[in-house]
């Protein structure tokens, strides 16, 4: 398991195929997401600024926690800014696709999600649904 530490600029977790990919993050009030942990393969972040860019894998599966809870819940958006998967109760594109196998669950406060090739052909961002400035950027390697 690796911690996120504020003073490096990118953390790209040790490769454990056993383990499954997880992004823990927490906001700043309603101005930004501070991603506070990685865990496991195929993820990388940036820390130069709030809302850290996360570079991610097609073909793995991701657990996003959010610390956020019920008050900033979490979203996946395309370029265009339409939703893809959502925390909230608005209902993303790609959630009824049996491949990504979509799941979300406030109680365990976590979005979990397989990257597909066509969900990353899509994704760009993720967002907390209720507030703008909350949106760090997605890159897919």
């Amino acid at each position: 398991m690796n911690s996120c530490n504020k003073e490096e600029e990118v953390i790209s977790p040790a490769e454990n195929i056993d383990e499954e990919p997880k992004i823990t993050l927490i906001n700043n009030g309603s101005l930004s997401w501070e991603i506070v942990e990685v865990q496991g393969p195929g993820i990388s972040v940036s820390f130069e600024q709030p809302n850290q860019s996360i570079t991610l894998r097609t073909g793995q599966r991701y657990t996003f926690i959010n610390l956020g809870g019920a008050s900033h819940p979490l979203d996946f958006r395309n370029s265009k800014n339409e939703i893809l998967l959502s925390q909230d109760l608005q209902v993303g594109s790609f959630e009824n696709d049996p491949e990504v196998n979509f799941v979300f669950d406030f109680s365990e406060d976590l979005a979990a999600f397989t990257l597909t090739e066509s969900l990353a052909a899509e994704l760009s961002s993720y967002n907390c649904s209720f507030h703008e400035a909350m949106k760090g950027n997605i890159f897919i390697e």
